[in-house]
């Protein structure tokens, strides 16, 4: 079985931010008379400098996970067609995380001062890395490779009857796998379907700005994504997208100012997802 999705694996490593005062754990120990391992003092280091890498960090991967789906393992699927954008999203997550741990590390002593004068007597120098291997400790890493192909690595010849079964096996978890990102693309356009029927609906606020998009302008973010998402050209996502391209593509300024376009463009989204309620899990939570 052949197939043109990618996987990508995002993978961040930094520093850690707590650690475990061996001396206070002992303390502790003798002053209540816990038994060992059932209580433990653990400190806090570095919250403050490393706040603006974790912010990143967070942002990074939350994105990366969104923009993609779920694979084998930790590796996420991503449809070829989007590789440009997506590539292109993540090197800019990817330059803030760098350019974070990079100001932190050459701020690295004010944070250590922090420190040791927040924590007071349980500062120990000895729980921070020394300045010098700091670069080594933070990594950030994107890796995108094809989906192996089962001849590659299980071959009936050499395997046998096992091989085969092998080979079986993760085509069918290919098949599987195919057809989930197929069904959560379709869910997710009818979801944002239901969602902008429900704000024009209720005369809800349009808001289209950058920092904060409402549901008419993530549903338009996403119907210029379809055409390279829908790469195996699925007759139901054709279908949907088609419909919402005639209908449902109204600038932000018609229907702020026009109550009868709102009404209509309302109704024509529920009527989509009317249409198309056996195909997905979000139509029928919206008929629900």
């Amino acid at each position: 079985m052949k197939t043109n999705l990618l996987q990508a694996v995002f993978s961040v490593r930094g520093i850690g931010q707590s650690t475990q005062d061996e001396a206070m754990t002992s303390e502790l120990l003798e002053r209540t008379g816990a038994q060992t391992g059932r209580l433990r003092a653990n400190k806090s280091i570095l919250k403050a400098g490393l706040a603006e890498w974790g912010k990143q960090v967070n942002r990074a991967r939350q994105w990366h996970v969104a923009n993609t789906w779920q694979g084998f393992g930790d590796t996420r699927i991503l449809i070829p067609s989007e590789i440009e954008r997506y590539k292109s999203a993540m090197d800019g997550h990817i330059q803030n995380i760098r350019y974070a741990y990079q100001t932190f590390i050459s701020e690295y002593d004010h944070w250590k001062a922090q420190d040791r004068k927040a924590l007071g007597a349980a500062y120990n120098d000895e729980d921070y890395p020394v300045r010098e291997t700091l670069p080594d400790l933070f990594k950030t890493e994107l890796s995108i490779y094809p989906m192996p192909e089962p001849n590659q690595f299980l071959k009936d010849a050499v395997l046998g009857e096992h091989g085969k079964l092998l080979k079986e096996e993760y085509e069918q978890r290919l098949k599987d796998m195919t057809e989930s990102v197929r069904r959560q693309i379709l869910e997710t356009f009818l979801l944002l379907i239901a969602d902008t029927a429900k704000s024009l609906a209720e005369d809800e606020v349009i808001v289209d700005s950058e920092g904060r998009k409402g549901p008419v302008a993530k549903l338009r973010e996403y119907m210029d994504r379809v055409p390279a998402l829908n790469s195996d050209n699925d007759p139901v996502i054709s279908a949907i997208y088609s419909e919402c391209r005639k209908s449902l593509d109204l600038s932000t300024e018609i229907l702020r100012n026009s109550k009868l376009h709102r009404n209509s463009a309302a109704s024509t989204a529920v009527g989509i997802i009317e249409k198309f309620s056996g195909f997905g899990q979000s139509s029928r939570k919206l008929a629900a």
